[in-house]
């Protein structure tokens, strides 16, 4: 477990930052030596993460289909 101060993180965050997106987690010792970890949020999933459909359908045939729907 690699723990870092204060002075560590303000020089050098972008590494940190990249150590833990890699092993997941990192500590920091606070100023009045409270630890802290700094760890990466999984990216959630929505609803609209949908697969790709390729449709054969060209940006004006599309555009064409949704006005035609909108009309009726």
């Amino acid at each position: 477990m690699t723990v870092y101060n204060y002075a560590d993180v303000c020089q050098n965050l972008t590494e940190i930052l990249d150590q833990a997106k890699n092993d997941k987690a990192v500590f920091i010792k606070g100023l009045n030596g409270e630890l802290f970890i700094i760890k990466t949020v999984p990216k959630k999933e929505t609803d609209y993460n949908l697969p790709d459909i390729d449709l054969g359908l060209n940006r004006d045939e599309i555009v064409n289909f949704v006005r035609e729907t909108r009309e009726r």
